[in-house]
């Protein structure tokens, strides 16, 4: 009896081993493709505590071409919360939906990109805004609209191609464009891996390296 009870507990042993290296193969597996994060002090150059025209410098000589310019996290205005409309008066482009005739569009603020442009996203175009040239026209037509339509919704967007090429000169018209925004994305040259750089008033204060694990940290 007391074989047979040794027995019957050896297979399922052996069941949670095998679930538990499946388990492990899977977490490998994920953690292989989707990489880790680490906090840096620096990387390819470029220091905490460094200004945006240092950070551009040491990317360019280090052989980064374009930068992934981000938002940071800026609030959904709607009817609800109108009283934070200056929040996109900064702004470098707004994007408008209307969720209630499914219509969108993108009001584009780039000095890089030209004068103030509109781009109607949807099939459904919105009158009402079409022939304002101004952000402070749009502001005030947007607290207008905002107020009287509950399904409508603006937020601060990049309206431009994404990408910005970088030149070590910092006086350059596209990194001039760049340096405006906070956080930027950078794919580490001849590697798999991303960092995703952040400004605080101009100064470089946190470097976050995404890296795989077949790759030396």
């Amino acid at each position: 009896m007391e074989n047979a009870s040794i027995e019957g507990r050896r297979p399922r042993k052996t069941l949670v081993v095998l679930a538990v290296g499946a388990l492990l193969v899977l977490v490998l597996g994920y953690m292989a493709l989707t990489g880790i994060t680490l906090d840096r002090h620096e990387l390819l150059g470029a220091r905490i505590g460094a200004n945006k025209g240092e950070v551009v410098q040491q990317l360019s000589r280090h052989g980064v071409e374009e930068v992934l310019p981000k938002l940071s996290v800026s609030p959904i205005i709607s009817a609800r919360n109108i009283d934070r409309i200056n929040a996109l008066s900064d702004a470098p482009g707004i994007c408008l939906n209307d969720y209630g005739t499914s219509a969108s569009a993108k009001f584009n603020f780039d000095p890089a990109e030209g004068p103030i442009g509109l781009v109607h996203d949807s099939s459904v175009k919105m009158s009402e805004i079409s022939t304002i040239r101004t952000r402070d026209e749009l502001i005030s037509k947007l607290t207008q609209l905002l107020t009287q339509n509950n399904a409508l919704e603006a937020f601060a967007c990049i309206t431009g191609n994404g990408w910005v090429r970088i030149a070590a000169d910092s006086r350059s018209p596209d990194t001039a464009a760049l340096i405006k925004y906070d956080v930027w994305v950078v794919n580490i040259p001849n590697t798999y891996s991303t960092a995703e750089l952040d400004f605080v008033e101009g100064k470089l204060k946190g470097i976050k390296h995404r890296v795989r694990l077949f790759e030396p940290f």
